[in-house]
């Protein structure tokens, strides 16, 4: 996936704290946004396990699905049960 810079710098000049997007997360949570009524919810839990720079590598993706994974299951049962 290529990502816009343009975008992700126009994101960041509105949150100035901010250190990364989730872009396909922004693009989840854009069209609940614009979506016509009735808008559905968007609700998403995830890890982070990188910060998408030059030292990215998959060596903590197995840990940040499973801490995901717990935390929903911990969610769950404790409010949706």
């Amino acid at each position: 996936m290529l990502v816009d810079v343009s975008k992700v710098e126009e994101i960041k000049e509105q949150h100035r704290k901010l250190i990364g997007v989730d872009m396909e997360l922004y693009g989840l949570f854009g069209a609940a946004d614009e979506a016509p009524i009735p808008s559905p919810k968007a609700f998403v839990l995830k890890s982070v396990c990188d910060f998408a720079d030059e030292h990215k590598d998959d060596e903590m993706q197995t840990y940040g699905a499973y801490t995901s994974a717990q935390t929903l299951k911990i969610f769950v049962e404790q409010y949706l049960w």
